[in-house]
């Protein structure tokens, strides 16, 4: 079946070519293979690649909004035109993100003529001058004579002398462009070592990647509002999610009325928040509470084997009971109307002093001895790896449960050892025998 690409010209449908972009949405196979099949069933002569992606796009919110703007991601980078200020935002705050102090449109004096930059970066010694070229039209390709014009200027800044900071020469000058760059113009960024980064170019670490890695999705993938609000918005400064959560009252100055607020911000909560598992099924929850209480009955059978008060029974509801109240929390928050601003960290914060308060009532003093320190400890962390299990971080509670582990049998060898050293010395220097 043929179909018309946004240029005009027709090709035969691929449907590897869907399949590929799906999967790079992060979307399963079960659900990928399903909507690929669907839109198969109902291609049409007269449809459009525009058409293909709108109808996946549709089939995809039913399963999540979350996985449905990471699909759209390119489209709402192409709508945040037609100027390309807020893309030049996008771009630089992803570098705020990585811990460079970032300078936007701004002259500097090359070697031998003044530049005007869209974005300066620098960190130490790093330099970084980054021209961001935005296309607002799905098809349009940067070609070889933009990268031509952008390698002699990055040329001439490279013989110039810079002071960012501790920085004073360019380290590394950089095109970014939103849409693809022509065959011709990624052969000569080879050939000349020019550093280019396009929507899917290279393979690894492209734009696409930097904005998911960075979680700075822009507002115009944003459901529950409309094309005329979303460029109000822009032209406010609000480019990104984050920006319209921290700054929600500005929607009051746009007219959008209270329920639509909400939806809006619920819509933000779902698409950024990344600690959150908006997928939290039973048999998942069920799968993270035997995961601790399996981690807490290991750490307790060393305890108890050791003759401690606190043992198998205590570390496994320690452990158990912090990943229920995690749990707790991410289905609180998931499943009720708690704001786009509750945090399940307070609730961690909780489960950790009281915990606190059970470790307290462990540790007794024997003499000119305090007892119960470490076992006291030892709570403290089935509580972390419970926290840690109830998040779904699996790897980092096995990891913090074996060196727990180590800590109360390797560890207590070595310290005996010492122990008996230092003694024998004592008696030694008092000529006890």
């Amino acid at each position: 079946m043929l179909i018309t690409k946004i240029n005009g010209e027709k090709e035969e449908f691929d449907k590897s070519k869907l399949a590929e972009s799906l999967t790079r949405a992060g979307v399963d196979e079960i659900t990928r293979n399903e909507i690929v099949a669907h839109i198969e069933a109902e291609l049409t002569a007269s449809m459009t690649t525009r058409d293909i992606y709108h109808h996946a796009y549709v089939l995809l919110a039913k399963k999540g909004k979350k996985i449905a703007a990471k699909y759209s991601l390119r489209r709402a980078v192409l709508d945040m035109g037609p100027s390309g200020f807020a893309f030049e935002q996008l771009v630089a705050n992803i570098y705020r993100q990585k811990g460079y102090t970032v300078i936007t449109d701004s002259y500097v004096k090359g070697h031998c003529v003044e530049h005007e930059m869209d974005i300066i970066a620098h960190k130490g010694e790093e330099l970084f001058m980054i021209e961001a070229k935005f296309h607002n039209q799905d098809g349009m390709k940067s070609d070889v004579k933009v990268a031509l014009y952008v390698k002699a200027r990055f040329d001439d800044l490279h013989n110039a002398d810079f002071l960012y900071g501790d920085a004073k020469k360019l380290t590394k000058g950089i095109l970014i462009t939103n849409t693809k760059y022509t065959h011709t113009a990624i052969e000569y960024a080879k050939c000349v070592g020019l550093n280019i980064i396009g929507w899917n170019y290279p393979h690894e670490y492209n734009l696409q990647d930097m904005i998911e890695e960075a979680g700075l999705h822009p507002i115009t993938c944003l459901n529950n509002i409309s094309k005329k609000e979303k460029e109000s918005l822009l032209e406010k400064n609000i480019i990104l999610l984050k920006d319209l959560q921290s700054k929600s009252e500005v929607m009051n100055e746009l007219g959008i009325d209270r329920e639509k607020q909400r939806n809006v911000l619920n819509e933000i909560k779902e698409i950024i928040n990344k600690n959150i598992n908006m997928e939290l099924t039973i048999a998942v929850a069920f799968t993270r509470l035997v995961v601790a209480l399996a981690l807490g009955i290991l750490l307790g059978i060393e305890r108890s084997v050791s003759h401690k008060n606190a043992g198998m029974r205590t570390y496994a509801l320690v452990a158990l009971g912090s990943c229920l109240f995690v749990l707790v929390s991410l289905y609180a928050i998931t499943d009720l109307d708690l704001g786009a601003n509750s945090d399940p960290l307070r609730l961690v914060a909780g489960v950790v002093t009281g915990i606190g308060f059970l470790g307290a009532g462990l540790i007794f003093r024997v003499e000119e001895r305090l007892s119960g320190l470490t076992t006291a400890a030892g709570l403290w962390m089935a509580c972390g790896i419970g926290v840690a299990t109830g998040f779904g971080y699996f790897e980092l509670a096995f990891s913090a449960t074996v060196l727990t582990l180590i800590t109360f049998t390797v560890l207590w060898y070595i310290e005996k050892k010492v122990v008996l050293v230092t003694d024998k010395k004592k008696d030694d220097i008092l000529g006890i025998k």
